[in-house]
């Protein structure tokens, strides 16, 4: 029975996607971009990680995924989908949110501060100037523990591809982990079964991605808290798709490319926590 479910849902979703591919390919702009895209979205959607989600759900942010023109496989970094309930959520991750903002004129890079760094902020009375010198043989990267309890902050740093302007800006692990827990996903919450995690969301630490990828998250926290002092010149859909998923606020991505501005998705509490019947 399990199995014949299984294979319904597959072909739900392989249906759903072909049903798609016009539109993926209009976002696009190129078949070969887009085929290699389906392909990838396909592996994406039965990822078993997502198998209590609407296929509905995860259709919808894989568009998404098509819309900012980011690649949704999770290996490379740029977006990631979860399963939040029973609906996939789209997330932003680091490295596409350097590429959104290198889109939109602007060359961001960040760099992890640990305590075993030389690192220092002063007033030159305009404005904080930073020096860091990067402790690199005594750190532990790769390591969660090492990283979680070493790390100081981010230090970012952008250029502003048009008229060469640098910014720079250091934000304290402090103020990252208000950030992080101020997150959905990182709160109890009724769908969480794993003992494990239950427990470490007691103890306010990281879970699923953040604990997988800590260093990558607080960096893209940094650039999110960072941008507020970045004049936006061109690409403010993708900017304000990024802001609103930041925000936790879901977007009917088809309904966004069919009428041209942004659609905010109304879920119900009922398709949050109930499955589609196959």
């Amino acid at each position: 029975m399990q199995n014949n479910i299984q294979i319904q849902r597959e072909t739900n979703i392989k249906t759903m996607l072909a049903n798609k591919s016009k539109m993926i390919q209009s976002i696009l702009g190129d078949k070969k971009k887009s085929d290699n895209f389906t392909a990838t979205a396909l592996q994406i959607a039965l990822n078993p990680d997502l198998k209590d989600c609407t296929e509905e759900s995860i259709i919808n942010c894989l568009v998404g995924a098509a819309m900012l023109d980011l690649n949704p496989d999770r290996n490379i970094g740029q977006v990631y989908i979860y399963k939040y309930g029973a609906v996939a959520t789209l997330d932003v991750g680091y490295k596409g949110y350097l590429t959104i903002y290198q889109r939109a004129g602007y060359e961001i890079r960040t760099f992890p501060v640990f305590k075993n760094d030389d690192f220092s902020v002063y007033f030159d009375g305009w404005e904080m100037k930073y020096n860091l010198v990067p402790n690199l043989e005594d750190r532990d990267l790769g390591n969660f523990d090492w990283e979680y309890a070493n790390l100081k902050g981010i230090l970012v740093v952008s250029k502003d591809l048009i008229t060469n302007e640098f910014k720079r800006d250091f934000i304290a692990q402090k103020v990252l982990e208000n950030m992080r827990l101020s997150s959905p996903n990182q709160k109890p919450n009724q769908y969480d079964k794993d003992a494990v995690i239950i427990q470490r969301k007691k103890d306010k630490q990281p879970v699923g991605i953040w604990w997988n990828w800590y260093i990558d998250m607080c960096s893209k926290s940094a650039i999110k808290k960072f941008k507020n002092q970045l004049a936006i010149r061109n690409k403010e859909d993708l900017i304000t798709m990024v802001d609103m998923l930041d925000n936790h606020k879901s977007i009917d991505f088809e309904a966004t490319k069919e009428k041209g501005i942004i659609i905010e998705a109304k879920v119900s509490e009922e398709k949050q926590t109930k499955p589609k019947s196959l």
